[in-house]
């Protein structure tokens, strides 16, 4: 009698062990922090830019360790500025980059290293359906250049060999369908290859990561028009757009990606909303942890979370934001903290849009507050985790 207790509670704990916080198992627990020690989780604020409905959408790290803020103002004519500031978030300049109405643009600005910036547009002009601007350091205009295309989607990547990837869509005049075009550039914005990726009848890769080896990574969606919801699939390629694998994740209904990043060991995270099923209500954040060749390391799944950017956290771990939450899981999808904004009377966030580890291991969140466009710099990852008790 006492052999098959211990039997069966060797059997249990051990099915404990493996259970981890995958997809198939329960929601993952939110561990909070101590009480009256949020706001520890919370260094600075800082206004970006005080116009009347405007939107910080983009954040990335300069060549200086400064940062580029992409920011949209929504108005009668809608305009966006791209500024430039230092390490700590204050301004040291800002330049206009477009004053076009319905001209407005997604993930398209990279840093340069002669401590510029590249940054891509649509624009409305027979055969050229967006351009290239380049700016110096001090914000000036370098040169701007047409670039061939329908002027669909477009995403700006930098490349391994110091030039630039795009990706637009394209469509047919006669058929409702459209894809994707890769295009490539040399370090000047001229035109060095151009592919096509088609899937079903409406495809879209809207999320790209270069890897340490120079491989494009893209990630989209599809769909049949006659039928069927939307599914997932990503293509990669190798410098020059040459197709080396490609997978479809139909199994996710109108998934959507929010983001794709490398983590230290190599592989991949995508992150995806999307609904278990085509008779589900509302999506979930689903993470697929994926290896170099293609093949499904983990998925994960997190009930009544939702996902609109994200970036790698130590220890092969994600920082995910939404609407108003800040979250960090780590490498099982187990959620070790989060953080709410705009939930309450005293908060006033209405939209946190992009999320970057800094130099510093700083976690910068940018978005819209009220009617300005805000930054929200978070303590480094280490800090957080001691306050913040993990699972």
């Amino acid at each position: 009698m006492k052999l098959n207790n211990t039997i069966i509670f060797l059997m249990a704990f051990f099915l404990l062990l493996i259970s981890g916080c995958s997809k198939d198992s329960n929601p993952p627990k939110t561990v909070a922090p101590p009480e009256g020690m949020e706001e520890s989780f919370l260094e600075s604020r800082k206004v970006i830019d005080d116009s009347t409905n405007s939107m910080a959408e983009t954040i990335i790290p300069a060549a200086d360790g400064g940062y580029f803020i992409y920011v949209n103002i929504y108005a009668d004519i809608s305009s966006s500025i791209i500024i430039k500031t230092d390490p700590d978030l204050n301004e040291i300049w800002r330049t206009e980059v477009s004053n076009e109405s319905g001209s407005l643009s997604y993930d398209t600005i990279v840093a340069t290293k002669d401590g510029g910036c590249m940054h891509a547009r649509m624009q409305d002009k027979p055969g050229y359906g967006f351009y290239l601007l380049k700016l110096d350091s001090s914000g000036k205009l370098s040169w701007k250049k047409d670039i061939a295309g329908r002027g669909g989607l477009v995403i700006l990547k930098a490349s391994a060999d110091g030039g630039y990837i795009l990706s637009t869509t394209d469509w047919s005049d006669y058929a409702m369908k459209t894809w994707t075009v890769l295009i490539g550039t040399d370090s000047n914005g001229n035109e060095t290859w151009r592919k096509e990726y088609k899937e079903d009848d409406q495809s879209e890769l809207n999320k790209i990561v270069v890897d340490s080896d120079g491989n494009i990574i893209a990630a989209g969606y599809s769909f049949d028009g006659c039928s069927g919801p939307y599914s997932m699939f990503m293509v990669k390629t190798d410098k020059s757009g040459k197709e080396l694998w490609r997978k479809r994740f139909s199994t996710y209904y109108h998934a959507t990606p929010s983001g794709i990043v490398q983590t230290s060991d190599g592989n991949f995270f995508l992150g995806f909303n999307a609904k278990s099923s085509m008779h589900d209500d509302s999506a979930n954040a689903n993470f697929i942890k994926i290896s170099p060749n293609g093949y499904i390391i983990r998925e994960m799944e997190l009930l009544g979370e939702s996902v609109s950017s994200l970036c790698s956290a130590p220890s092969d771990g994600l920082i995910f934001i939404n609407e108003h939450t800040v979250v960090r899981v780590d490498s099982s999808g187990c959620i070790l903290w989060r953080k709410d904004y705009g939930n309450s009377a005293k908060e006033e966030y209405q939209s946190l849009i992009d999320v970057i580890k800094g130099s510093d291991n700083r976690y910068i969140i940018v978005g819209r507050r009220s009617y300005d466009a805000f930054a929200i710099v978070t303590v480094p990852d280490e800090e957080i985790m001691i306050v913040g008790p993990t699972l």
